[in-house]
């Protein structure tokens, strides 16, 4: 040991709530919460909220989990200003991927700009075919078009 003192004192519960979403930075099924023996784990949740957390809720899905009934999942909303992850993930791709850019800035609205992705036969673009790179699919429901629509009109003002 090299002298440093160990803080041995138990954590509050809502320094063990944000941590975990901290540290995982994706979407955390309640149970993962129960499993740390964190029973009211959704209260710890609505304090972070009051302290001014953005943190989002959905109702988990993930089959391997086996839980039974409505579960919540929770993760932290820090995108950028954009709606979630996966509106902030397609607009940081189209943003930094030349071919993406440059398709969007021919682009009328994002709708036009998906059609464009899954028809194109240019080599760079059919990488991207689907989804980006993290997985996120063009058409994801979860992407907000209205936003994206915003962001395709403000590249194609770019000089």
């Amino acid at each position: 040991m090299s002298g440093e003192i160990l803080d041995t004192k138990p954590r509050p519960q809502v320094e063990r709530v944000l941590s975990k979403l901290i540290v995982n930075g994706g979407w955390i099924c309640g149970v993962e919460f129960q499993k740390e023996f964190i029973p009211t784990y959704s209260q710890r949740i609505t304090d972070l909220r009051k302290r001014g957390w953005n943190i989002e809720s959905d109702v988990c899905d993930k089959t391997s989990h086996n839980h039974t009934g409505r579960v919540a999942m929770y993760r932290i909303n820090d995108h950028n200003g954009w709606k979630n992850y996966e509106t902030w993930n397609v607009a940081l791709w189209i943003g930094n991927e030349e071919c993406l850019y440059k398709l969007a800035k021919r682009s009328s609205n994002y709708y036009n700009f998906i059609c464009k992705v899954f028809n194109s036969s240019h080599s760079e673009v059919i990488r991207f075919k689907n989804e980006t790179p993290d997985g996120v699919k063009w058409n994801d429901k979860l992407v907000n078009r209205d936003d994206m629509d915003e962001f395709i009109n403000e590249l194609k003002e770019e000089l």
